[in-house]
């Protein structure tokens, strides 16, 4: 209900209380005093809806200065992080210089990043030919090779 015809309601009340009182016959009073019941229960539900209203209103207002804190959180946490080549065609976000804030060296998946997530890349295989890392969060896998082949012999025979 409008808050206009809570304030109407509210205006008649008096009116009708007047008007029930200086009625002298009691089948009138009594059809008046219906009348006043009536409102006054429309004017209790309408309290009530605008309440219920306002309750909900009051949680979405709380749920988005949430979404808008957390937004600014992760703008400067990320801020901290730069997009960077780490083997030929393979990106991950870096710490930048000075950015550090006590943490060790680490790469982010840069999938993540851009999903909203901070997921550190993890080393699955490191040896001389490079690296395979992985991010646990949406289960990429990045192979960075080292730019050095492995000697192959010609004659190989595995079962010899």
């Amino acid at each position: 209900m409008e808050p206009s015809s809570v304030i109407s309601l509210i205006i008649e009340l008096p009116k009708l209380v007047k008007d029930m009182v200086s009625m002298s016959d009691e089948a009138k009073r009594n059809a008046q005093l219906i009348k006043f019941q009536e409102a006054f229960i429309q004017l209790q539900s309408s309290v009530h809806a605008m309440q219920v209203e306002n309750t909900s209103l009051l949680r979405k207002i709380g749920d988005l200065e949430k979404q808008i804190m957390e937004s600014e959180n992760w703008d400067r946490e990320i801020e901290r992080y730069q997009l960077q080549p780490i083997g030929q065609g393979v990106f991950a976000f870096a710490l930048k210089p000075g950015m550090e804030n006590g943490e060790p060296p680490h790469l982010l998946c840069a999938k993540c990043v851009n999903d909203g997530k901070k997921s550190i890349l993890q080393t699955r295989l490191a040896d001389e030919f490079g690296r395979i890392y992985v991010c646990h969060t949406c289960g990429s896998e990045l192979r960075v090779d080292s730019g050095r082949s492995p000697d192959v012999q010609r004659n190989y025979d595995p079962l010899a």
